[in-house]
């Protein structure tokens, strides 16, 4: 199985939260496999049927977030937008995604809403045993 570990950490924080992403349909890993590994992630991880869904997801815009939000730290969504330079809408929509997903989050700080990462680091695993 290939793994691709796609480093999400904050400067000088240790690594804590992993999230994993497995590609292909559960019904293709035995049952066993399957319960093994929703036992081991803690809820922390997420199935993908196909490469392509999960690159939609990782598209190069989003990791230019996740990115940002990492390194810089931006105190807001609006900081957020001035630090990428994408429109606002895009970036909200993008946002949007990733929260659906669980991969960041929103820290209400007063009257700011501070876009945060939850994980530190997230591993994919891609099964290329066809059969």
């Amino acid at each position: 199985m290939k793994r691709e570990t796609l480093p999400l950490s904050t400067p000088n924080e240790k690594s804590e939260r992993t999230l994993e992403i497995r590609v292909g349909s559960p019904t293709e890993f035995s049952e066993e496999t399957a319960e093994a590994f929703a036992e081991d992630q803690g809820g922390d991880s997420l199935w993908f049927e196909s490469p392509e869904k999960v690159l939609r997801l990782f598209s190069e815009a989003r990791y230019q977030l996740l990115n940002t939000i990492g390194s810089e730290q931006p105190e807001s969504k609006n900081e957020l937008v001035e630090l990428t330079g994408r429109d606002s809408k895009s970036v909200y929509r993008d946002m949007n995604m990733l929260e659906e997903y669980g991969i960041v989050g929103i820290k209400q700080e007063g009257q700011r809403k501070r876009p945060v990462l939850l994980y530190d680091e997230i591993e994919i695993e891609i099964d290329l045993t066809f059969d």
